[in-house]
């Protein structure tokens, strides 16, 4: 279980930080499949670690884990019709089976303790994203070009909505100050007018 934790917390930096790695420090596509590759080895701590594993479904439902099935068999049939590249598809795959594997592992490994912890990283990570929005702002990368430390406004977005409804439920929960949910939801607004995000 502790070499599981230690890969999930790796894990969390490099999904957050690689993209910059990519931008300014090393162009190279294949950087990408390191995450998943770290995912993969912390899956089978837990397959084969675990003697007692937490089953997905009473987590999040039966419905939830039928429509993310026929989500994987919708992807397959429209490779198929569209006459799609094997290595392109699995290419894609990997981003759809990412983050429910992700969860799984978390969900198995993680106690209230570690949540928290994984909560403070992500705080860190949006403080930081926001500095590297700002520099791309300062040199011109606005719109589709601004992500971040991600490659592009769309993970930028992903992880922004995260962040946010995070912090919304500590308000709620009042473990954070109304000024503080002030302070990132105007980060939030900020980042997507100069990313040019419209969902935001």
């Amino acid at each position: 279980m502790i070499q599981s934790k230690k890969l999930i917390y790796y894990i969390l930096y490099l999904l957050i930080y690689l993209g910059a790695v990519q931008k300014y420090v090393v162009s190279n596509q294949l950087l990408t499949i390191i995450p998943d590759i770290f995912i993969f080895v912390a899956y089978l701590f837990c397959l084969f670690g675990h003697t007692k594993r937490k089953k997905i479904k009473v987590l999040v439902g039966t419905f939830v884990c039928t429509i993310y099935i026929l989500l994987l068999f919708s992807t397959i049939l429209g490779a198929v019709l569209n006459v799609m590249n094997l290595a392109s598809y699995l290419w894609g795959l990997r981003l759809l089976l990412r983050y429910p594997l992700l969860f799984w592992i978390i969900c198995q490994n993680f106690g209230i303790a570690d949540v928290q912890k994984y909560k403070r990283i992500i705080y860190q990570g949006f403080y930081v994203n926001i500095a590297f929005c700002c520099y791309q702002f300062a040199v011109g990368e606005t719109g589709d070009f601004m992500g971040g430390t991600f490659s592009g406004n769309g993970l930028l977005m992903l992880f922004f909505l995260i962040v946010f409804m995070i912090a919304v439920g500590d308000y709620y929960y009042k473990l954070i100050k109304p000024i503080r949910l002030y302070v990132i939801l105007a980060g939030v607004m900020l980042v997507a007018i100069w990313a040019e995000i419209k969902i935001m």
